[in-house]
């Protein structure tokens, strides 16, 4: 119980210093991936373990999704293939739980690891 709460301690601190790159040693950076292409949801998650983080990927609004997001430390919006109600969801829980958000317009493999080139760092 001490462990998580001083890793969630760690995590606010780095958001109250507006860091940019968050690195944890020996934890992999969580990543939520909202929107997307269905068919490269597997793809999105093996770009994601390549640099060192573990994600979550939703491609569509299946049930409620402020309650599947958790506390990841970055969430990556593709704003071209998600829908309003869905952006609008995962926009507001982000601001709740201070994660650092980042609208990508597409939703391809490259945009994804120029992202992740900018945000990650392999540990």
């Amino acid at each position: 119980m001490q462990k998580i709460e001083a890793i969630k301690e760690v995590r606010n601190m780095y958001v109250i210093c507006d860091t940019v790159n968050i690195l944890f040693r020996g934890v992999k950076m969580s990543v939520v991936i909202v929107g997307g292409n269905e068919r490269m949801v597997c793809k999105y998650e093996d770009v994601c373990k390549n640099y060192g983080c573990k994600a979550k990927v939703f491609a569509k609004e299946k049930g409620m999704l402020r309650k599947k997001i958790g506390c990841p430390d970055l969430m990556i919006l593709f704003t071209n293939t998600v829908s309003h109600k869905m952006a609008m969801s995962a926009s507001k829980e982000a601001k709740k739980n201070n994660i650092q958000i980042v609208h990508v317009p597409t939703s391809s493999i490259a945009a994804l690891e120029q992202v992740l080139s900018q945000k990650c760092h392999l540990a």
